[in-house]
């Protein structure tokens, strides 16, 4: 690299807050900064955000970030991107958005029931037998903002617009296509039964190339607005989660990311395409070369926990939440708790699916509801993880991110229940260590070195058995309350 360009600048772009990290390339992260994503809701169940919110808070988060680092614009080399997948926006000929975007959480996206099940075309293209997300979003921005569609006009997606911003150039990679419900698995581009259902153009789309390859150069309007030199490399964002998947080393076959917040969202890497009419996983091409990953998750994980403690009337102290949790036998003397709080999201859908707390009795005690709580989460991702193996799928390990990684106890439970070894990582820039590993390709080099603050879990072996039956009372006890 020519001349003092020795640092990479990482953006992760999510859904109500933008991050930015300056890394070095031994991976020492130098100084972030953050900025928040506002989101508008005109009516019940929408969920709006104007495009170009997405480049003033990637400004703000990346000044910030270079100015906590303590470094001159100058010696940042390249950029990487990690961004929210479908949030989905129209604009005209010259890039300047048409309305506010849907968000990938706008009631809009979702496939009325009559109308969810995507035919055969799509399925064997894109590997998901439903119509949520893009082809859903556009459809009815199609039928209710037709004259957004008129002349000129692109469809345009978070890493796109932020792609043309800094480099004139709309590009976006098969894990956001995927995410979006477009992508043709076979070819890692747009599919064709999405294009024919929704009568677009190929051409209204963004490029697709894979994350981590040159997107293009930083303009020069754009590197005065970041406070950087023009000129320096702009990698392919990666869809969020494999961002995440990347900058936590989970790039082999067997590897599960667990990002544990409000959702509890997991991304299998396997070595081939796993599709399945029943699954609720979303398959996509990993960034990794040759690898693919399955995206789930338990829509309510976090907020099982949380709806525990507001029943308890215990405020978040999880310090002595874990304590008292780990007072407790596991299995928690026989009580249950199902966690479909809004339904079953993972292996398979069942939206008419509903949370219980089942085998109370006098003897159950707070600590028993909070531990309960725990392994009722953790039952639910050893359902999707049986479901895969049933599947041919290997499980090898398990990375575990976000607000449960810092539990002394569940990282052990979910080890327990498993059966392979847990590690858990309690710093926040997962997703910008795999962008900066992008921006890192994008220049040739190999990724960032990872983080020295992982902390291995390994099965106790006294609760392997008992979990084991008490996993089996949880699938009959969602069979009956099911039937």
């Amino acid at each position: 690299m020519p001349g003092p360009a020795d640092l990479l600048l990482a953006i992760d772009a999510g859904t109500t807050l933008i991050k930015a990290a300056v890394f070095g390339l031994d991976g020492a992260c130098l100084g972030a900064g953050r900025a928040k994503q506002p989101i508008h809701s005109p009516q019940p169940g929408w969920a709006e955000q104007e495009p170009e919110s997405w480049w003033r808070g990637a400004r703000l988060a990346a000044r910030r970030a270079v100015e906590v680092a303590g470094v001159a614009g100058e010696r940042i080399a390249a950029i990487g991107l990690s961004v929210q997948g479908a949030t989905v926006a129209v604009f005209d000929e010259n890039g300047h958005p048409r309305g506010p975007a849907l968000g990938w959480n706008d009631a809009r996206q979702r496939a009325p029931r009559e109308s969810l099940a995507a035919d055969d075309a799509h399925f064997a293209a894109t590997g998901l037998a439903h119509l949520n997300m893009s082809p859903t979003g556009i459809a009815w921005l199609k039928a209710n903002r037709a004259e957004w569609f008129t002349g000129g006009y692109r469809i345009g997606y978070v890493p796109d617009y932020l792609t043309f911003r800094m480099t004139g150039n709309w590009v976006s990679d098969p894990t956001n296509l995927a995410i979006s419900n477009l992508c043709d698995l076979s070819t890692g581009d747009i599919a064709q039964p999405a294009l024919e259902r929704l009568h677009l153009p190929r051409s209204a789309f963004a490029e697709t190339k894979r994350a981590g390859e040159m997107a293009g150069a930083l303009l020069p309007s754009a590197a005065r607005a970041l406070g950087l030199r023009p000129g320096i490399a702009i990698a392919v964002p990666a869809h969020d989660q494999y961002a995440a998947a990347l900058g936590a080393g989970c790039v082999n076959a067997g590897d599960i990311l667990l990002s544990a917040g409000t959702a509890w969202v997991l991304v299998l890497i396997t070595d081939r395409a796993v599709v399945d009419r029943e699954s609720s996983f979303w398959p996509a091409r990993h960034v990794q070369r040759g690898l693919w990953g399955l995206l789930g998750s338990t829509s309510s994980g976090g907020s099982t926990l949380d709806r525990t403690l507001e029943l308890t009337g215990q405020r978040a102290d999880w310090q002595r939440i874990n304590q008292a949790a780990a007072s407790v036998p596991p299995g928690s003397d026989g009580l249950l708790v199902i966690p479909h709080l809004a339904g079953r999201t993972m292996p398979t859908w069942d939206t008419g699916a509903c949370g219980a707390i089942l085998g109370w009795s006098l003897g159950h005690t707070r600590a028993h509801l909070w531990r309960a709580a725990m392994e009722g989460v953790v039952f639910d991702i050893r359902a999707a993880c049986e479901y895969l193996k049933e599947r041919g799928v290997n499980i090898a390990s398990l990375r575990m991110v976000g607000g449960a990684a810092n539990s002394a106890l569940i990282p052990a439970i979910l080890a327990s229940a498993l059966g392979v070894p847990v590690w858990t990582n309690t710093a926040a820039d997962t997703a910008l260590r795999g962008a900066a590993c992008l921006a890192a390709r994008c220049l040739g080099l190999p990724d960032i070195p990872q983080s020295d603050d992982w902390q291995e879990h390994r099965p106790v072996d006294a609760w392997r058995g008992i979990y084991s039956g008490a996993y089996q009372r949880y699938k009959d006890a969602i069979r009956r309350l099911e039937s």
